[in-house]
């Protein structure tokens, strides 16, 4: 008996619970982000479009962290309208580039784009809305992992160098999940009764 509640207390000390900190879809407002333009396409709203930012992060939003050793998954989809032929799509996290990855239009150049982190939604070669060429969408899946930071900056830039009319791109789905390696306080709870329970055993000789 005394072994079981002892393993008890082990396993609800090594207990991992996750949080989402958020899953926004943008189907009926973008708060919190430095710019909230929205439009609608292919049936669903999404964070843009924008254009060309010079590279400089210019789309952000903060998120607060509980504090303690976390893992940090973040999945957001990437839109690519029109007429990109070699611009460059930035994601900052904490006001520091993390990474950039050049796009072409599949309906104009053969390439096949393939950015780090991210799959493919679309096959870049139907106009889904706005301008006459392919467009193309992502979906990004980026872990950070044994980070203690308590704010997350999650931002976007881009390079391109014409107006929305001619080329431009959105954000959707952005979802931001922390894993923790630490017990929440009801396990923390279970986790020193178990301890208690053993203790008194060994005081009377159980």
């Amino acid at each position: 008996m005394k072994n079981f509640f002892l393993m008890l207390f082990i396993l609800s000390m090594l207990h991992i619970h996750a949080d989402i900190i958020t899953n926004e879809n943008f189907e009926s407002e973008a708060a919190g982000w430095s710019n909230t333009t929205r439009e609608y396409v292919n049936g669903t709203y999404f964070l843009g479009r924008f254009a060309g930012t010079g590279g400089a992060q210019a789309i952000y939003k903060s998120y607060a962290l509980d504090a303690g050793l976390k893992d940090i998954k973040i999945q957001f989809d990437f839109y690519e309208f029109d007429s990109w032929d070699g611009e460059s799509f930035y994601i900052y996290i904490n006001d520091s580039l993390y990474q950039s990855n050049p796009f072409w239009t599949n309906s104009h150049y053969a390439n096949e784009d393939k950015p780090a982190n991210a799959v493919n939604l679309t096959s870049g070669t139907t106009d889904i809305g706005f301008g006459p060429w392919g467009d193309e969408f992502f979906r990004y899946t980026i872990n950070l992992t044994n980070t203690n930071i308590t704010t997350l900056k999650l931002g976007f830039g881009c390079s391109l160098d014409q107006g929305t009319s001619d080329e431009g791109w959105g954000v959707d789905n952005v979802f931001i999940e922390a894993t923790y390696a630490v017990p929440e306080p009801a396990t923390f709870l279970l986790g020193f009764l178990s301890l208690l329970f053993v203790w008194i055993c060994k005081r009377i000789g159980f």
